[in-house]
């Protein structure tokens, strides 16, 4: 029986587009940045599958770069917090009060926020940066 929530998919992905695919980066210097999830740090009721998919990017991301640093290629991940999409956004402004009251800027994030920091991640500035989860 396979859990729902995509706990699968979230390790899926990271295995694609990190592990498979970077022993053929020969001589390459890039970076590898997996999306998780705050919910994969804290845990949320009822959201086992979930949560179990997102702290295993967390692991995955930090093995991927002990297995990757010496190659020039850094593996880090990104963890944020509520993010506004079309679910978040449906929600009745008594629904999403209490998600956005755990967030510490009392509001959801935007996905313009996490690319942001995505794109930080693939830039040249965070060179000591690897194996981390950045909360976003």
């Amino acid at each position: 029986m396979q859990a729902p929530g995509g706990a699968e998919e979230d390790m899926d992905g990271g295995f694609a587009y990190g592990g498979w695919t970077a022993p053929y980066w020969h001589d390459e210097i890039g970076a590898i940045v997996n999306m998780a999830s705050t919910a994969g740090l804290t845990g949320v009721r009822g959201m086992s599958a979930y949560v179990a998919g997102k702290h295993g990017v967390i692991g995955l991301t930090k093995s991927a770069a002990l297995d990757y640093a010496s190659q020039g290629i850094h593996v880090n991940a990104i963890a944020p917090g509520p993010i506004m999409n079309e679910h978040i956004a449906s929600l009745s402004d008594e629904m999403r009060k209490p998600i956005t009251q755990a967030v510490p800027m009392g509001r959801a994030g935007w996905p313009e926020e996490v690319a942001t920091t995505a794109a930080w991640l693939c830039s040249d500035y965070p060179s000591f940066h690897d194996g981390r989860h950045h909360l976003s």
